[in-house]
């Protein structure tokens, strides 16, 4: 996946041990799962300040995910056995050095899986190094400015578990490394906030200002999750493998 070439939000899932991995054998029934992220939309090309279609730039667009789980099995109906592959707090810079303490692996079954689960969450503490520490309280920060210039700042403190269902009953994860790609169309947010509709220089919206966009911006994230693969194995997510019907779980 070439960064910047499509703004969605990507965090990549690459299946094979651990989480710094060495000496671990792949195969056998089972599989490394690698996190990372990156930014994309559907159409317009993007430098590391992603310009939308619309005109809106984004400079900065952080997020805190928490507790990640890719949930084995070839239906969902069954008893979940609350197993969690990675604990976070994990924070993705999606127009700068993605994940910034670096990509996280995991080993899980090979096999059937039925669902992908994570967590948005605030971000408790001193943020690490790499993150602004705007971010901390926030479970998402963006920056930019409007296609007027107008600046903007959009602070989130939602908390919430997300769930991507598998499309059908479930989709399959051999032996070896596979890689995966949680997407977000991040346009999608942008307009959900309807900026060129609000007043202010800058404009801001959080818990305190134009709460009623914050809402609407926080369920087009929510709504614009999706999983994909890559499906070439040349470690990106090509123009042809981020459509809606490609996805694995949404």
């Amino acid at each position: 996946m070439t960064r910047v070439s499509f703004p969605c939000l990507l965090l990549a899932l690459t299946t094979t041990a651990c989480g710094p991995c060495s000496g671990t054998d792949v195969g056998n029934g089972r599989t490394i799962v690698e996190l990372q992220v990156e930014g994309y939309e559907q159409v317009a090309a993007a430098t590391q300040a992603m310009t939308l279609e619309s005109g809106a730039r984004i400079d900065e667009l952080y997020v805190v995910i928490g507790r990640v789980r890719l949930q084995p099995g070839s239906s969902c109906d069954g008893e979940d056995d609350g197993a969690i592959d990675v604990e976070g707090p994990l924070v993705a810079d999606l127009v700068g050095d993605r994940f910034t303490g670096g990509p996280v692996r995991f080993e899980t079954v090979a096999g059937d899986f039925c669902r992908l689960r994570f967590d948005l969450q605030t971000l408790e503490g001193e943020p690490p190094a790499g993150a602004p520490a705007a971010l901390g309280g926030l479970s998402m920060l963006v920056t930019g400015e409007r296609s007027d210039g107008v600046p903007f700042t959009i602070r989130s403190e939602r908390n919430e578990q997300i769930e991507l269902g598998a499309q059908g009953d479930s989709f399959v994860l051999g032996d070896g490394e596979n890689v995966l790609f949680l997407g977000y169309e991040l346009s999608s947010w942008i307009d959900a906030a309807a900026l060129e509709e609000l007043d202010g220089n800058p404009i801001v919206i959080d818990k305190d200002n134009n709460a009623d966009r914050l809402e609407a911006f926080e369920e087009a994230v929510r709504a614009s999750s999706r999983l994909f693969e890559d499906r070439d194995g040349d470690g990106e997510l090509g123009d042809d493998e981020h459509d809606d019907d490609d996805s694995l779980a949404d």
